[in-house]
């Protein structure tokens, strides 16, 4: 499963020495808490904030994404080895 990658978003942001009001200006949001739970990962980005994203910090846009493997399937490769 691919999931967005959170860290990379705020990497971006604080090397542009950006705050999270700003990035939340940028991204037309009303204020800076949007942002805040959004990069905290309490509420998910929408495919429009990260096409913005991506386009804000000249990135494609599968760079914003990781894939996360289940738990069961890590425990499951130790097993086999």
């Amino acid at each position: 499963m691919e999931k967005v990658n959170l860290l990379l978003i705020k990497e971006l942001r604080v090397q542009k020495k950006m705050s999270q009001s700003e990035m939340a200006e940028e991204l037309g949001f009303n204020n800076m808490w949007t942002y805040h739970r959004k990069e905290r990962g309490e509420q998910s980005f929408t495919a429009e904030e990260l096409n913005i994203l991506a386009k804000f910090h000249k990135k494609k846009m599968e760079n914003f994404f990781v894939k996360e493997v289940a738990e069961n399937a890590n425990k499951e490769k130790r097993a086999a080895v």
